[in-house]
């Protein structure tokens, strides 16, 4: 992770894709933000002034 959101939306995707297999998606934004998902894989970090959230999302099928 860097303190630039789109060089870290790409290497945190790319790492989490190589270790977990499979579409993880990546939001990046400089400062705090706030969000609701559903996910049973993913992990919040920060560095200076980014914030990035990992997850993959959950199947429908899965949520009921």
């Amino acid at each position: 992770m860097s303190d630039n959101s789109p060089e870290s939306k790409r290497k945190i995707n790319v790492a989490a894709e190589a270790r977990f297999g499979g579409n993880v998606d990546v939001i990046c934004s400089r400062g705090h933000f706030s969000y609701v998902f559903s996910s049973n894989l993913y992990c919040e970090a920060s560095k200076d002034l980014v914030t990035c959230i990992a997850f993959r999302q959950t199947p429908v099928a899965q949520m009921f």
